[in-house]
């Protein structure tokens, strides 16, 4: 169970969970107030580990702290390669008060109070990332009337995760350590990557599974033993509205799952995508509609050329197939690590750029909502076509490099 603060005396569905001096990730920018929970479907590595975001009603629960425990902090360290004994305890002082503005365990909305199921995201993190990495993006998300299944990936490329064995000599679990698997040439990285993704997307199809088993409302163990019902869930989930979203190699992964033929998933965002993993025939695999955004200061004309295979800003007026860039940001500023480190210390680290975190976060999310929106047939819900086709200032309708030139 993630460690939690309580919260008494609340005024209203926003104002009222907003705990007085505690420092937190930014509140949804949607109508509903949003409820967590964390599910493992098995105490070994076959299970699914996730965390799941979802519309609430409640105001009597508690705000779940953005590190899951200390060892998450040391796993970001060391996927960076720093000394963990050094860079883990400042990581761990710098995130180990943040929390996440979602309640935990609160039971979900009610069909009372809105009859229709909810759409659905699979989120799927980047390299070296985890279930809790975008927690503002995929709460953003489930606060405009979505139901959010955040993956943690056991394929070795989370920065921490873990499992349950069960030593021999009695019937008391214990926890195993996931680590990182790291390649050693960029030839390897490319074989250990691909391999990675297809694992990947297996573990999605296995997660839209789970979901469907859930919607169905047949009984799931949840080996975590919280006392959230998903029974509760039964029926809450428009499984004929599901997309994938995912960061870098998470967007590797939600592209390659479109490329799948899982004909359950109807569209997908890729956030700076990373290409190397991909096969090939991706390219002419992928139909459903896709967005790609990336930011500015990240990609190279390596990693975009392959995404213009995509047919990528056409005539087409259903803006099925789209790549934006939005300016001034890097690569972290579609993570929460943007906002743990202020101004000049967050730009030396690398986890923010020169767009103020707020509206980096703001864009792309609008962006995210309104292609699932436009996409999804989802109603009441803004496409933010000024976005999306890059007639807002801070947006750039393709790439900001120039692919022409060969430097």
């Amino acid at each position: 169970m993630p460690r939690v603060i309580g919260l008494k005396r609340l005024r209203s569905l926003k104002e009222r969970i907003t705990p007085h001096g505690r420092r937190h990730l930014p509140l949804g920018s949607g109508p509903y107030t949003v409820g967590c929970v964390d599910v493992m479907t098995d105490h070994s590595v076959a299970g699914l580990f996730l965390r799941l975001y979802y519309p609430t009603n409640s105001t009597d629960a508690q705000w779940p702290l953005w590190l899951p425990n200390k060892k998450y902090g040391n796993g970001y360290v060391y996927f960076r390669r720093k000394n963990t004994k050094i860079f883990g305890t400042i990581l761990n002082w710098v995130g180990g008060d943040m929390y996440v503005p979602v309640l935990w365990q609160a039971p979900v909305l009610e069909t009372e109070e809105v009859a229709e199921p909810f759409p659905v995201v699979l989120f799927t993190h980047g390299l070296g990332g985890n279930r809790t990495t975008y927690s503002t993006l995929c709460s953003d998300i489930a606060s405009n009337g979505f139901i959010v299944a955040a993956i943690e990936h056991r394929d070795g490329s989370a920065s921490m995760t873990y499992c349950f064995k069960q030593p021999a000599c009695n019937d008391t679990f214990l926890e195993e350590e996931i680590g990182c698997l790291e390649a050693e040439s960029k030839e390897d990285d490319f074989n250990i990557r691909n391999k990675q993704v297809q694992l990947r997307v297996t573990e999605i199809q296995r997660l839209l599974d789970f979901l469907e088993t859930v919607n169905a409302g047949r009984e799931v163990r949840n080996v975590l033993g919280h006392h959230f019902d998903l029974r509760s869930l039964k029926g809450r989930l428009d499984m004929s509205k599901v997309s994938v979203v995912g960061h870098s190699f998470g967007a590797s992964t939600a592209i390659a799952t479109l490329a799948s033929g899982d004909q359950r998933v109807k569209c997908g965002v890729a956030l700076d995508g990373w290409m190397l993993p991909l096969d090939q025939s991706v390219y002419s695999e992928v139909t459903a509609p896709l967005l790609m955004v990336n930011t500015e200061s990240f990609q190279w004309k390596d990693n975009v050329r392959p995404m213009y295979r995509f047919g990528v800003n056409g005539d087409d007026e259903k803006m099925r197939r789209l790549l934006i860039t939005i300016r001034g940001t890097c690569h972290q500023s579609q993570s929460d690590f943007q906002f743990m480190v202020p101004g000049r210390i967050g730009r030396m680290l690398e986890v923010r750029h020169t767009l103020e975190p707020r509206v980096a976060m703001d864009l792309n999310n609008k962006a995210t909502l309104g292609f699932l929106a436009k996409h999804l047939d989802i109603p009441n819900c803004d496409h933010h076509d000024d976005i999306l086709l890059g007639e807002n200032p801070l947006v750039i309708q393709g790439t900001n490099l120039d692919l022409n030139s060969d430097d």
